[in-house]
């Protein structure tokens, strides 16, 4: 069952028309997608916001973990290496 902020996000989304739904729940992210809505996530949001250098990751993933939010490890060791391996491509090259 939806919560009532994932039911409020998806009849919104739907009402305007939006491009992109901001839910973490799996539920409501199986839902939104039914419902043709792309979906993404915090963690997909500070990934966009790091490679658009918004925010440093590993610093935005810290403190993340020291709220409730549950997310495994797996995902932040893949999140930080992508992270880690497009800092790198951007640094300019001296040879």
């Amino acid at each position: 069952m939806l919560g009532a902020g994932e039911r409020e996000a998806l009849a919104l989304a739907e009402e305007l028309h939006v491009d992109l739904v901001l839910i973490d729940e799996d539920k409501g992210r199986q839902i939104a997608r039914s419902l043709r809505l792309r979906v993404t996530g915090t963690l997909g949001v500070l990934d966009i916001a790091a490679e658009r250098r918004l925010i440093d990751l590993p610093i935005a993933l810290t403190q993340l973990q020291a709220t409730d939010f549950y997310v495994t490890q797996g995902l932040i060791d893949a999140l930080l290496a992508q992270d880690a391996a497009q800092k790198r491509a951007q640094l300019p090259d001296h040879t």
